[in-house]
């Protein structure tokens, strides 16, 4: 029968009566720490300010004004299933889904629509589409209310979202929800 030795020494134990932690068990614990930081890291959203007042989320190119309307990005990115450059305002489900399917057609892995309450909110959605006379990538920099209309002023960049520096030939796209508004939508 084989006799099963307990240790009395956890990674909390002290190896003096002053209670400190002994050299080897910080490394454990501080290994154990970079471990954990890169398991959860990746999981973690990147988009902190998703929720703003125009488009740049650290410092926007024009000061906000009481006209700016606030708005959440759902989705961006440098490759779409919309072949054709498109600008969209769509206030119900039926065209939203219809979007959503030609978007992410031809993707590898297909994703759900994200839900949108269309009684509370639309989607602002531009699709670059295959124009070979914009290399950038298409974001939608900021929206504003005026007297009649809602007015979508759209930017290029030339980096992608990681700052690479990569340029993009091929479809990028911005998806954005907002507030419900019944006023025409004009971009710019």
């Amino acid at each position: 029968m084989q006799m099963i030795r307990h240790s009395s020494e956890s990674a909390f134990s002290s190896n003096s009566s002053e209670g400190t932690i002994s050299k080897s068990n910080k490394l454990k614990l501080l290994f154990c720490a970079g471990v954990l930081a890169m398991l959860i890291l990746p999981l973690t959203p990147l988009t902190i300010a998703d929720a703003r007042i125009g488009g740049e989320p650290d410092g926007m190119r024009n000061k906000p004004t009481e006209n700016d309307v606030q708005f959440t990005t759902l989705e961006k990115g440098a490759m779409s299933g919309v072949k054709s450059q498109r600008y969209l305002a769509i206030r119900d489900d039926a065209s939203w889904l219809a979007m959503w399917r030609q978007h992410t057609s031809g993707a590898i892995h297909r994703t759900v629509a994200p839900h949108v309450d269309f009684d509370q909110s639309m989607v602002i959605a531009v699709f670059q589409g295959d124009d070979g006379e914009s290399p950038g990538l298409v974001s939608i920099d900021r929206i504003r209310y005026t007297d009649d209309k809602l007015v979508v002023s759209l930017a290029e960049s030339d980096y992608d979202d990681e700052g690479t520096g990569a340029r993009s030939t091929t479809r990028s796209y911005h998806i954005v929800r907002l507030a419900k508004n019944s006023l025409p939508v004009v971009f710019r």
